[in-house]
């Protein structure tokens, strides 16, 4: 029977302590593309001439590890998704609290204070139907993007594993932890870019802009001599700002790239359902207290009337009073726990 793509979800787990076994899947999430594959890539046959034989060859085989990527809308109150930023985060770096209360919503905060994260593996479930799907353990997040240009936001997570469980377990009826999406997704015309002075995020004001997007990297590698768990390395955290700005009321900021003038940045995206019972609205803010403008001369077209300039930011660790840190993430939202990844 072939597998309906209506009835597929991703399931996640939590950090395991073993890489090589499954963990419990604390969700799913429903409409979600892509999907992880066990990749081989130096796989082969090897001829070994001089014996004699035309037909003598010896197999080659290379570590197999997992990866692929998932992309689904972001919506509000979405365990999963804050689930998976406590474990992109790292175990050790980030300040994973929660502030609020029922009237008024509950604000988790992920902070990341330097630019090298520390986390643990995952398992990731592909849930395709009764009976059907697969079971991926070891898995780390590699790339976290997020995306505002047209409709609803999206988010794409980047996923390196250790291995594939092999024969995938039973899967039985759907299941009962799915992730039921309660409002609608983020919609990118509530979402803005505000740009300040580095070092000071409340100086920050809104920028015109047609889109805008988030670019969190662990650039993770592969090793090639490593056996469990060291399977992966993680290099120097990288977390990229993109924004088509439109040009009319902003050639200051065409002037601080030219010059080299770094900036604060506020990414908020903003929802019309509250997510308290009397006040306080879902709502998701990346905040970077310093960033800098990077990239080739800038762009600048005027092809639809306007003229907009595309801006490449990367963010740098810097200190807001305080508080020294690279990326704070904040979630305002129902759920009164905070998120261990």
């Amino acid at each position: 029977m072939a597998i309906e793509k209506y009835e597929s979800s991703v399931g996640f787990g939590g950090r395991q302590s073993n890489l090589t076994t499954a963990s419990t899947i604390d969700g799913f999430v429903a409409g979600v593309e892509g999907g992880l594959d066990e990749v081989r890539p130096s796989k082969s046959l090897i001829p070994l001439n001089g014996t004699g034989e035309r037909g003598h060859a010896f197999l080659q085989e290379g570590k197999g590890h997992v990866e692929g990527s998932y992309s689904w809308k972001l919506f509000p109150n979405c365990d999963i998704t804050q689930r998976l930023l406590a474990n992109f985060m790292g175990a050790v770096d980030s300040n994973n609290t929660v502030t609020g209360d029922a009237a008024t919503g509950y604000n988790h905060k992920f902070v990341l204070t330097n630019e090298k994260a520390t986390q643990g593996g995952i398992t990731v479930q592909q849930y395709m139907g009764s009976n059907k799907g697969d079971h991926f353990l070891g898995c780390y997040l590699n790339s976290y993007n997020m995306t505002a240009a047209e409709g609803a936001v999206t988010l794409e997570t980047g996923i390196q594993g250790v291995k594939m469980l092999s024969p995938a377990p039973t899967f039985g009826s759907p299941p009962s932890v799915l992730f039921t999406q309660p409002e609608r997704p983020f919609d990118s015309a509530k979402g803005m870019i505000k740009l300040g002075t580095a070092g000071n995020i409340a100086s920050a004001v809104d920028i015109k802009a047609s889109a805008f997007g988030v670019s969190l990297s662990n650039a993770l590698s592969f090793d090639l001599g490593g056996e469990f768990p060291d399977y992966f390395s993680i290099a120097r955290y990288k977390a990229e700002i993109t924004a088509t700005i439109i040009l009319d009321d902003n050639r200051s900021l065409y002037n601080d790239w030219k010059n080299s003038v770094n900036k604060s940045c506020e990414i908020i995206l903003s929802h019309d359902t509250q997510a308290g019972s009397s006040s306080g609205n879902y709502q998701f803010s990346y905040r970077f207290p310093e960033v800098v403008l990077l990239g080739d001369p800038v762009g600048i077209d005027g092809g639809d009337g306007t003229y907009k300039m595309e801006v490449k930011m990367e963010a740098k660790t810097a200190t807001v009073g305080a508080d020294t840190y690279f990326i704070e993430i904040d979630a305002l939202d129902k759920t009164s726990g905070t998120f261990s990844g």
